[in-house]
């Protein structure tokens, strides 16, 4: 088959752990699903391509501002940045602060697993 007409893998994962919260912008975390129980790096440098931002892009403080990035929570098994997002407007009217996250399979895919030596200390 035509790579070009390849569908790309979904992964259906869950973060159902912070490990570490790093100062260099990346995140240790925990993937799981049913075949799946990994801990891996995310450099949010990288996903996020931090060199081609601009001021105005919604994340760009998470990627320049350590304690906007430290600010991340674990929420229904998806990172959250409780400061980072946009008011919305439901069905209803009724007007609502949407945090920025990003999709589990997304940051799998584009994360980096780690050896069990690299794991860090929970001391």
């Amino acid at each position: 088959m035509n790579s070009v007409n390849q569908r790309p893998e979904i992964i259906l994962v869950d973060i159902v752990e912070i490990i570490d919260i790093s100062e260099d912008f990346t995140l240790t975390v925990r993937f799981t699903n049913e075949e799946i129980d990994e801990i891996r790096r995310i450099d949010f440098r990288k996903v996020l391509n931090a060199e081609d931002m601009r001021g105005d892009d919604i994340a760009f403080p998470i990627v320049t501002q350590i304690n906007v990035f430290k600010s991340v929570k674990l929420v229904d098994e998806n990172l959250q940045w409780p400061t980072i997002g946009k008011m919305i407007i439901l069905l209803n009217g009724e007007r609502v602060f949407a945090p920025f996250e990003m999709d589990p399979g997304l940051l799998y895919q584009l994360s980096d697993p780690m050896d069990a030596f690299d794991i860090p200390s929970r001391d």
